[in-house]
């Protein structure tokens, strides 16, 4: 893996947002078309439909923060406790910012925990929850973060538009339809999530939001003729197999894509 070496520069703090409040996590670079060479700094926001709050970085917390591109992987670096990150662009048409995290908690009162299933679509876990007998018990969750933005050259002459980096939860932007229409695939540990819950928003036009549903090949497909920027986010949760591993009985991961087009 490649270094990194930047210069002091000054960094603000800020504060963790909690989960329950909003449910989105993503990337936000300073710019999505990178020169080579290019300084670009990260942020990391938290909220709904592009209306986010930065997320401190927080070392402790970071599984894996670097910039992909055909050469390998270049650290994004930065200060623990720092609103921006940052990264110099390689020579490369296509490159992928990635972050994971480590487990972060959310443990929520019943009714908020069901509310929460609920508003991001998971009724197949308030189902199996009523299943088990457990609607009325509070939910312990363990979740990861899942997220990636595409930096694209300038003078990119390639045609290929995103790289698959293994998440445990990924969003993977396919080559647009012959009608334009903007394609993207769920892959959960590698294989298609068949009939998760998929959204996507416009960042000019929050308030057109797409709740999709993928297919059995864990592909969207929807119209989408405006350029700008776009992103994709997605939510998969499963039952702990081992409650006591990880003091939890629910693991979810949060997935989300953002580029231009």
């Amino acid at each position: 893996m490649r270094a990194l070496l930047l210069g002091p520069i000054a960094l603000l703090a800020v504060f963790l947002v909690p989960p329950v409040s909003a449910h989105e996590f993503w990337i936000a670079p300073s710019t999505f078309a990178p020169d080579a060479g290019d300084l670009v700094q990260v942020h990391l926001l938290h909220g709904e439909r592009f209306a986010g709050t930065p997320v401190a970085r927080q070392t402790s917390m970071i599984k894996r923060f670097t910039l992909v591109d055909g050469d390998g992987e270049t650290k994004v670096v930065g200060r623990s406790g720092a609103a921006v990150s940052l990264t110099r662009a390689a020579d490369d048409d296509l490159q992928v910012l990635v972050y994971e995290s480590n487990h972060l908690r959310n443990d929520l009162t019943a009714e908020r925990f069901e509310a929460y299933l609920r508003e991001e679509g998971l009724d197949r876990i308030v189902s199996e929850r009523a299943q088990r007998g457990e609607s009325s018990e509070a939910g312990r969750e363990v979740y990861q973060r899942c997220a990636k933005a595409l930096l694209r050259s300038p003078d990119a002459t390639g045609d290929e538009v995103d790289r698959v980096l293994g998440l445990p939860l990924e969003l993977v932007r396919l080559p647009d339809a012959a009608d334009g229409s903007l394609r993207a695939q769920l892959l959960y540990r590698g294989a298609p999530l068949a009939d998760a819950g998929v959204v996507l928003v416009h960042e000019q036009t929050p308030g057109d939001l797409r709740r999709l549903t993928t297919d059995t090949h864990g592909c969207i497909e929807t119209p989408a003729a405006r350029g700008g920027t776009w992103m994709l986010t997605s939510i998969h949760m499963t039952r702990v197999a081992d409650p006591d591993r990880l003091d939890a009985e629910w693991e979810s991961f949060w997935a989300s894509l953002t580029f231009q087009r």
